[in-house]
């Protein structure tokens, strides 16, 4: 049997800058997965606990854990219209619930929104947000939901497509009290590629699209131009803006709202031939009071840089290879921290099988081979300058995983940022964290060993409920649910 791990907490201190930290690591019980559960998400902390969801096909569910010692409190069944309809997301916000899910029903898709309390319970009729006739032939549709970061706002967006690809977007904003502020119809060119809607805390909805285009040297897409609009619910009105990118190729682009300078942030690598080896680091700043494009800025990476990860760099170009966006950390000075991770995949296959009739072996495909290494770290000034660089070494490989158990989780705190991985991904490694300072100094430490506690945990699922407080889901040798709790704390030491 499994140890009782909520009983045994961890505690270890860090010197992270001139700032000591505590931190414990508690468990949960390990928890039985029903047949009927394929799929889970933890929704957040609330007064009755962290609640976490589970489903499966026509099952739903919400369980509350103990915010303290992470014991079960309660598993609830979450009826909907009808067992085939599908949650789009569930958002705790202030004393309730928010449920938005789709209903099939006949030839009418329908998407409500039902508000429960924190103990799942309804306490209000459904609130319908957008219908309409579903057609069997060519046209799909495809939901995504968006909120401000205060809660004030919230985006419905349906991607309408044809046989042609994505075709328009039927976007509606509603306030706290689900009342519709604005409603509009974006026109898409299929040649177009959205990148991400960003909702700001006055309802403006931002969104990043870019022209892509392939080459012969890469299968990867290449951002040729990419395109800001904005959708202003107050005053109803549409803007665009261009960023230019001159001779670059970007693989990828991150977008972020700067609530406190009144900004809205991009950031992301940049390449000067193959859009799968990097040159540098892009940034770019948009005014939310005019709609201006503040600056654009691509600096190369330093060979301080280049020099900690050699293994990834060309002896003959100053580039990193399948270095990709992870996360984008907005400083509270304009500036942001840029996270990036190199990794990539390959297939297995073999020609050992058994002579054709044509004379030739035919490769066999065996598997897909997962790797997620070094992790990039850039802090950006807000006019777009270096502040620091960090190259953390790290070496993850697995199989036919779609790399569950590899890359990393972040904690950010008013002071560090702390981002968990797997060392390696086995029963035996141990599960790492780099403690990152606002200055750009680091340390590495252990939080615990995985056979010691018979778990693999899952840092890139987890959730952060708090400044000081991460949720890493894990499942033991038998597969059961475990949650796993870090809380940093200042050191009374």
């Amino acid at each position: 049997m499994p140890p009782k791990l909520h009983f045994l907490p961890i505690v270890i201190l860090l010197l992270i800058g001139q700032h000591l930290l505590a931190q414990d690591i508690s468990f949960s019980r390990p928890q039985k997965i029903p047949s009927k559960v394929s799929e889970y998400d933890i929704i957040g902390s609330t007064s009755e606990g962290i609640l976490v969801r589970k489903w499966g096909e026509r099952f739903q569910s919400i369980e509350a854990f103990d915010s303290e010692d992470l014991s079960l409190r309660w598993s609830k069944e979450l009826p909907l219209l009808d067992k085939k309809d599908e949650i789009l997301q569930i958002v705790p916000y202030q004393k309730h619930l928010l449920v938005l899910f789709k209903s099939r029903q006949q030839k009418m898709q329908r998407v409500y929104v039902r508000k429960l309390s924190v103990s799942a319970r309804k306490i209000a009729e459904d609130l319908l947000l957008d219908s309409l006739v579903f057609n069997f032939g060519s046209k799909t549709f495809e939901y995504e939901v968006v909120w401000a970061k205060n809660k004030q706002y919230i985006a419905l967006l349906r991607k309408n497509s044809d046989f042609n690809g994505l075709n328009s977007i039927d976007c509606v904003v509603f306030d706290k009290s689900l009342v519709q502020v604005s409603r509009s119809n974006i026109a898409v060119d299929p040649k177009i590629l959205l990148k991400q809607f960003v909702l700001s805390n006055e309802g403006k909805l931002f969104v990043v699209h870019a022209q892509t285009k392939r080459t012969f040297a890469s299968n990867s897409p290449q951002i040729e131009q990419i395109t800001l609009s904005i959708f202003d619910s107050k005053q109803e009105s549409l803007a665009h803006i261009n960023l230019t990118k001159g001779i670059y190729l970007l693989s990828d682009i991150h977008a972020d709202i700067d609530n406190i300078n009144k900004k809205l942030i991009l950031g992301g690598f940049y390449a000067e031939r193959s859009a799968s080896a990097m040159n540098g680091y892009f940034y770019a700043s948009v005014d939310l009071n005019n709609y201006t494009l503040q600056s654009t800025h691509f600096h190369p990476f330093t060979d301080a840089l280049l020099d900690k990860i050699s293994s990834r760099v060309s002896q003959t170009k100053q580039v990193i290879y399948n270095l990709t966006i992870k996360s984008v950390l907005l400083r509270s000075d304009g500036g942001l921290l840029l996270l990036g991770e190199i990794s990539y995949t390959n297939e297995q296959s073999t020609n050992s099988g058994s002579l054709l009739n044509d004379g030739f072996y035919r490769d066999r495909f065996m598997g897909i081979n997962y790797y997620c290494n070094d992790i990039v770290a850039l802090s950006i000034n807000p006019d777009g300058s270096l502040d620091w660089a960090l190259a953390l070494p790290k070496e993850q490989y697995s199989e036919n995983d779609a790399a569950y158990f590899s890359s990393f989780g972040i904690l950010n705190s008013k002071n560090s940022v702390h981002l968990i991985f797997n060392e390696r991904i086995n029963s035996r490694a141990n599960v790492n964290q780099y403690s990152i300072s606002n200055a750009g100094s680091y340390v590495v430490s252990r939080l615990f060993n995985s056979q010691q506690y018979l778990l693999n945990a899952a840092p890139q699922y987890s959730k952060q409920l708090s400044y000081n407080t991460l949720i890493i889901p894990a499942f033991n040798t038998r597969n059961d649910f475990v949650l796993v709790k870090l809380r940093l704390s200042p050191s009374s030491n």
